[in-house]
């Protein structure tokens, strides 16, 4: 009983750590790429899993943009979201829990054949805006319980995050870039002045005509 309890408190402790690495990671860091690979990292030493990966939607399938351990062949894969149990968990908004991959009915067979996969907990990346896709695990040295799917949903939070951070960024930095653009076609000359009124930017007429 001691030793469950000091393995219990030993495994909150991982996570309690590996969170507070992930929301650092999270809030520093609009490299959606690096902050991904860190929560799989995770995501697989924590629930001692061979692979993981996250998968986003796009139209009817689910793209798996990052995938690290044995299902790193995974990346760049387009599943099916009707015929995969990833599209399943996307549809149905629940984690999915199997030690069984083969006997599911939706499993998508050419990824089976693709990777090795046995066992998985997948659950999905929800916003406000809605789900966004899944982040999964597969294959460990014993079956996977809803207690790894609970786990497993806690990094799921930190990568919507991530991914809803990232995608703001870059709509941010491509209305800039059109303002840009704009601001430097107008025909006559146009200067931007902060409180102290000093000249903060000035479009390429406003440059011509203070050369000339």
């Amino acid at each position: 009983s001691n030793a469950r309890l000091f393995s219990d408190s030993e495994r909150e402790r991982r996570q309690s750590e590996a969170m507070a690495e992930i929301a650092r990671a999270v809030g520093e860091s609009l490299k959606m790429g690096e902050v991904l690979r860190l929560i799989l990292r995770h995501a697989m030493a924590l629930l001692e899993a061979e692979g993981a990966c996250v998968a986003l939607k796009e139209g009817d399938y689910l793209h798996v943009v990052s995938a690290i351990g044995s299902t790193e062949l995974l990346s760049g894969v387009h599943l099916p979201i009707q015929g995969s149990l990833s599209g399943r968990v996307l549809t149905s908004g629940h984690a999915l829990v199997t030690n069984d991959i083969a006997s599911e009915p939706d499993v998508h067979r050419p990824t089976v054949r693709l990777v090795p996969i046995r066992r998985s907990v997948i659950v999905p990346l929800a916003t406000a805006r809605g789900r966004l896709g899944v982040i999964a695990v597969y294959n460990g040295p014993a079956d996977f319980t809803s207690d790894d799917a609970r786990v497993l949903q806690r990094l799921a939070d930190q990568v919507a995050v991530a991914i809803v951070n990232a995608r703001l960024y870059e709509e941010v930095r491509e209305a800039t870039r059109e303002w840009l653009a704009a601001f430097d076609s107008i025909g006559v000359g146009m200067c931007l002045v902060d409180d102290r009124q000093l000249i903060t930017r000035a479009n390429a007429r406003a440059m011509q005509l203070t050369v000339e």
